[in-house]
Order: structure tokens, then C-alpha cells, then sequence
């Protein structure tokens, strides 16, 4: 029994002086962290430019659109333009049509009609 007890002594000494010898060092460790910020400012900087790269993508799609929908917007209004211009009802391009309206005279029965 007392040599279980030895024995598990000796393996808890020798397991703490293991972990102890393997602890990391305070200067590795400044390295370490030195280049882990290296890498996140790298990082950033790689999905900041990433990030402006898709918005300037986005902003000439969205351009591109809008010159579509501007020019689209123009040939409809033309068209509609010319149909006004060549249909003989709508004369919206001709010149002014004189109307000469004459005032009524009443007759005096205009009463009992109303």
C-alpha cells in the first residue's frame, strides 16, 4: 500500500515538473502576440479592401442601372411623344384651335323650364 502511495507521489512530482518545463516563455510569448496582431491588422486590411472592391462593384452595378432605367425612360417618353405628335385626335403639337363662344340670351320661359 505505502508503495501505491510512493508511486503515485513520484508520478504527480514528475508530471508537474513536466508541465512546468513546458510552460511558455514571456518572451515567446510578446513574439507570438506581436505577430498576432501583425496578422489581425493583415487581415483587416485584406477585408477592408475586399469590402471597398464590393462597394465599387455595387455603385457601378447601381450605375449601370440607373443609365439603363434613364435610358429606357427616354425611349418610352419619346415614343409616347411621338404618338401624340402623329395621331389626328391629339394635337398637342399643331397650333391653337380658335373657339368663339357666344353668350346666351335668355328668353323669358327659361324660368319655368328650370
Amino acid at each position: 500500500m505505502l508503495l501505491k502511495y510512493l508511486a503515485a507521489l513520484i508520478v504527480l512530482i514528475t508530471a508537474s515538473g513536466i508541465s512546468f518545463a513546458q510552460s511558455p516563455d514571456p518572451a515567446i510569448q510578446s513574439i507570438d502576440s506581436a505577430r498576432f496582431s501583425d496578422s489581425i491588422i493583415r487581415i483587416q486590411k485584406t477585408k477592408d479592401s475586399l469590402l471597398a472592391k464590393a462597394r465599387e462593384e455595387i455603385e457601378h452595378t447601381a450605375d449601370s442601372i440607373k443609365k439603363m432605367l434613364i435610358a429606357r425612360r427616354k425611349i418610352s417618353l419619346a415614343a409616347f411623344q411621338q404618338v401624340l405628335k402623329d395621331h389626328p385626335d391629339y394635337k398637342f403639337y399643331n397650333q391653337p384651335a380658335r373657339q368663339l363662344i357666344y353668350e346666351r340670351v335668355k328668353v323669358n320661359n327659361d324660368g319655368i323650364f328650370y
